[in-house]
């Protein structure tokens, strides 16, 4: 994530994702996340993760989250692209945030 991208609020980051996804034809979203699944899933392998592991996934799929700098820092990776690719939406959306902001934002982003 650029020093750009973590001054921008969550509300900014989440209109500027649900801009470029509206953007796309309904077909090609999907090839949206299969896009960025397969960069983020290089970057984040998920091998020797298993104290971060989320148990009961289909894929194997961990997490962690860190505040170095009193700012949340998300990390993950998976086996499956797809959910490398929404793991990379999360992290996108909520890493550089303040703890209180992270926490205030509204879970349910794929509603739009």
């Amino acid at each position: 994530m650029d020093d750009d991208c973590c001054k921008k609020s969550y509300r900014e980051r989440l209109d500027s994702l649900l801009q470029e996804l509206h953007s796309l034809p309904r077909e090609a979203r999907l090839s949206y996340f299969i896009k960025r699944g397969a960069v983020y899933g290089k970057e984040n392998p998920a091998d020797g993760r298993e104290s971060c592991e989320i148990a009961n996934c289909q894929s194997r799929t961990w997490m962690e989250a860190a505040f170095p700098d009193g700012r949340l820092l998300i990390r993950g990776g998976s086996d499956s692209t797809i959910i490398c690719g929404v793991l990379s939406v999360f992290s996108d959306l909520l890493s550089g945030l303040p703890p209180e902001d992270a926490y205030a934002a509204d879970p349910d982003i794929f509603t739009d």
